[in-house]
């Protein structure tokens, strides 16, 4: 290559290198700027920005050189075809090193190369055709058994980290750390780094610690989200024709009993009577409207379910033991009458709500909505 000419590579990593340089310009803008000069909040503004960006990246980059390395490991260990169990799409490398290990009942020391990753533990021993057994007083040149070279380690294993419970040990003036694996039984492994290694105890700990934080902090995230989104989905589906009928499947039975009938029907008439032929235009309508969807919507209005009493409660207070199941009947069946009539209403006023203008009354029906969520949501809890 002739001095002075850029090559292809030269040139893809230009965009990269560029946006540190607007961090850097930016910092040294909002030195130059007075703080009361205009500029000066939206300068910082964009340093955020740019930062965040910059964040972003390098952590992508570093991702990016420590699965390179996993793959490089792979290769070193005999290849995909050999150890498949290794390349996941979402593991990446924390840490890895030489350090001395004691496998669950066993009491000999094992020279072991380890790479902790992102969701589990990588366990290479050295050779068989190599000397591997050592004592802790024993300080061998560990790096003369070079892990880059194929053939010096093998596979050993590979661990989940998820619900692990690591402790720093010190056996014999060595200090390690043993990690408790939760998946099998009898998963207590001991480790513990050579005194001339780049990592000591406190590193591997420190570095072990974070990442079964990690996995709990996704994991607790994933619940959320799945969360949300099944909230989300419910409550999108919640007011289709299909789901209505479904609903009125679910608690078909108890609307059918008969001390239940006549309470369905008084409510079906009152609400039949009260919005015939309303005209929403009116008014005195439209507050009439507003009142009884207000009214009907009152936290007060819902039914309070009764307190679950247990058995010495209930022999000091000289209560029949089936009281309790007939509170909880009354409560259901006044949920379910509340419901069905939330729903009715609904029905009647969809169709005239999307083409009235009112805002007032728009908000008005909303809560309506959410009030017959919730007794939606109760229904099933019950």
């Amino acid at each position: 290559m002739k001095k002075g000419i850029l090559t292809f590579e030269n040139f893809r990593i230009l965009p990269i290198q560029r946006v540190p340089r607007y961090e850097l310009l930016l910092k040294e803008l909002i030195k130059c700027t007075p703080k009361e000069h205009e500029d000066y909040a939206q300068l910082n503004g964009a340093l955020a920005i740019i930062t965040k960006v910059n964040l972003v990246i390098n952590e992508g980059k570093r991702k990016i050189d420590f699965n390179n390395r996993l793959l490089q490991i792979v290769n070193i260990l005999g290849g995909p075809e050999k150890v498949p169990q290794i390349l996941q799409p979402d593991r990446h490398l924390i840490l890895e090193g030489h350090i001395r290990a004691i496998f669950p009942g066993r009491q000999n020391v094992v020279h072991c190369y380890i790479i902790l990753c992102s969701d589990s533990l990588i366990i290479t021993r050295i050779s068989s055709d190599m000397p591997y057994l050592f004592t802790f007083f024993k300080e061998v040149k560990w790096s003369d058994f070079d892990f880059g070279k194929p053939g010096n380690f093998v596979f050993r294993e590979i661990k989940k980290i998820e619900g692990a419970k690591i402790q720093l040990v010190q056996i014999k003036n060595t200090s390690g750390f043993e990690v408790e694996f939760a998946e099998g039984k009898n998963q207590l492994y001991r480790f513990f780094p050579w005194n001339n290694s780049n990592y000591s105890a406190d590193d591997w700990f420190k570095f072990f610690s974070k990442a079964i934080e990690d996995i709990e902090k996704r994991k607790a995230t994933r619940i959320e989200r799945q969360k949300i989104i099944d909230r989300k989905v419910r409550e999108t589906m919640m007011l289709n024709p299909s789901t209505i009928q479904q609903s009125f499947r679910n608690i078909s039975k108890d609307l059918q009993r008969t001390e239940m009938k006549e309470k369905r029907k008084t409510i079906e008439l009152e609400i039949a009577k009260f919005f015939q032929n309303i005209n929403l235009n009116d008014v005195h309508v439209r507050q009439s409207v507003l009142a009884f969807i207000n009214k009907l919507i009152q936290p007060s209005n819902l039914p309070q379910k009764p307190e679950e009493k247990n058995d010495d409660t209930q022999n000091q207070q000289n209560t029949p033991q089936d009281q309790s199941s007939n509170d909880l009947s009354a409560y259901k069946e006044e949920i379910i009458l509340k419901f069905y009539e939330s729903t009715l209403i609904i029905n009647s006023l969809n169709d005239i709500i999307k083409r009235n203008k009112d805002d007032i009354l728009k908000e008005s029906f909303q809560n309506l909505k959410n009030w017959w969520r919730e007794l939606n949501l109760i229904i099933d809890d019950l």
